[in-house]
């Protein structure tokens, strides 16, 4: 709430003079922080009875009230997770028979999905493999075959 002001509160341009002193203008941003803290003095107060009046209101639902909430809760979970599945489905459905990775596409709908899928496609030259940085190396070895490999294996303790 904003403070009053009164023709005798607020000061003229012409009475306005700059603090003298370090002293003299903490004294003014002292006054100025109490007047402040004492909009807030009952925050503490008021967060008490707020805390007080929800417990009292979850006090005076019955189990059946109780339950149903706690129900709608965990419904609204599972709906999250089915329709995260289901993105992860129609992502791997477009996807399929492509060099487009599912995990790349972005979209909560088939519609938006199919869409992003067609922008990537078209970054993939000849719908080839994905693009490989320039002097990559690609590996033949397999596990079985790599010495390094073989090491890493038996040091980490699998044995493939």
């Amino acid at each position: 709430m904003p403070e009053p002001t009164t023709p005798e509160a607020t000061p003229k341009a012409d009475d306005w003079k700059a603090p003298a002193s370090q002293a003299e203008l903490d004294q003014i941003i002292g006054a100025r922080l109490a007047r402040n803290d004492a909009k807030f003095a009952d925050y503490d107060d008021l967060k008490a009875k707020a805390s007080e009046f929800d417990k009292a209101q979850d006090a005076q639902k019955t189990e059946t009230q109780r339950t149903a909430d706690a129900l709608a809760a965990l419904q609204s979970k599972v709906d999250a997770y089915e329709s995260k599945e289901q993105v992860t489905s129609w992502a791997t459905e477009i996807t399929k028979d492509s060099a487009v990775p599912a995990s790349a596409l972005r979209g909560t709908t088939r519609e938006d999905l199919d869409a992003h899928f067609k922008e990537l496609e078209a970054l993939i030259p000849n719908g080839s493999a994905p693009p490989r940085a320039p002097h990559q190396k690609t590996s033949t070895s397999t596990p079985k075959d790599d010495p390094t490999r073989e090491f890493a294996a038996k040091l980490f303790g699998r044995r493939d």
